[in-house]
């Protein structure tokens, strides 16, 4: 009774918290992106991945492109497949198109991380009726008294960075920062240290149980479903060791496999080291640019270098009219 007593008080208390800038930035954006997409009536394209997404695409830019309406809705790759997937869940509807760019780590089981734990308990509880048995104490006692502790500490200091600011998100979910003048020298040097992630030991036949529960879903409820390869700084082991070779194609044939449509190639989404913002996943305003260009293509073949194929007041077509 006392563990249940004190479970009920935490619960209660939490969400009246004052949560980290991390966790605060994640919970505005979503709140901006999801508004987004529940303001569009007809068929939508969404985004939906991490903050490789957040950073490498423009919805605008690719709308304007493709002539559709496009939501950004890339958060934090530290919240996981599953809790991403989940939450694109709720603002899909039939006739829409979602574009998943999740991390090449995402595709992996893992853990929820202290971030995924740590958002749920204090911004979404909802999602705890969702998760896997196994993984209902971690959300429920998601952030310990001393994390909340060091995260109020934390907020008596004033943010001062240009970086992870609600006020750079637009309407549509798009980053804005990232500019050179807010690329510091360290961030550049860093840039070329990078090294390439880890060749995953994926399995085509096994997918990541979130992928498969999600495509299920979208295909019984009229939502069309595409993958794409995520922004990423590019490197020569990509093209020359063979382990990449083999997983690049086993994400191609695990998402074929699922009947869904992988979009171009990844080197199609390789970033330039001048292309980086403050990660070797984060692109920067010219990255974003480049980016958004490249998968506005591989939607739609129309599309031309940052030409509209509508003018100004046009009807928007459907999704499915562009996306067969």
């Amino acid at each position: 009774m006392v563990v249940i007593v004190l479970t009920a008080v935490w619960d209660i208390a939490l969400p009246r918290a004052r949560p980290s800038y991390e966790m605060a930035w994640i919970q505005a954006i979503y709140a901006r992106k999801e508004t987004a997409a529940a303001r569009i009536a007809g068929p939508k394209v969404v985004l939906i991945g991490g903050s490789a997404n957040h950073f490498g695409f423009s919805a605008e830019q690719i709308g304007r492109e493709i002539g559709a309406h496009v939501v950004n809705l890339g958060t934090h790759a530290g919240l996981g497949a599953d809790y991403i997937l989940a939450r694109g869940k709720r603002f899909l509807k039939r006739g829409d198109t979602a574009v998943l760019a999740l991390e090449y780590h995402l595709l992996q089981a893992s853990p929820p991380t202290d971030i995924a734990s740590s958002f749920v308990s204090m911004f979404d509880p909802r999602y705890i009726a969702a998760a896997k048995a196994a993984e209902i104490p971690r959300f429920v006692w998601g952030i310990s008294p001393q994390r909340l502790l060091s995260a109020t500490v934390q907020r008596t200091i004033p943010y001062t960075s240009p970086l992870y600011r609600t006020e750079t998100v637009t309407e549509l979910g798009d980053e804005t920062a990232g500019s050179n003048e807010e690329i510091t020298l360290a961030m550049r040097a860093a840039a070329r240290s990078y090294t390439p992630i880890q060749p995953l030991g994926l399995r085509s036949d096994r997918p990541l149980p979130s992928i498969s529960s999600f495509v299920q879903w979208a295909h019984a409820n009229g939502v069309i479903i595409k993958y794409v390869w995520p922004p990423i700084v590019g490197r020569s082991a990509y093209a020359t060791d063979p382990r990449y070779s083999e997983l690049f194609s086993t994400i191609r044939d695990t998402f074929e496999g699922l009947a869904v449509t992988v979009l171009g190639q990844p080197s199609d989404f390789f970033l330039g080291e001048d292309e980086l913002l403050d990660t070797f996943y984060h692109a920067n305003q010219r990255g974003r640019l480049r980016m958004s260009n490249q998968l506005a293509r591989v939607l739609d073949p129309r599309a031309k270098d940052g030409e509209p194929r509508i003018g100004a007041g046009a009807v928007v077509p459907s999704a499915r009219a562009i996306f067969p």
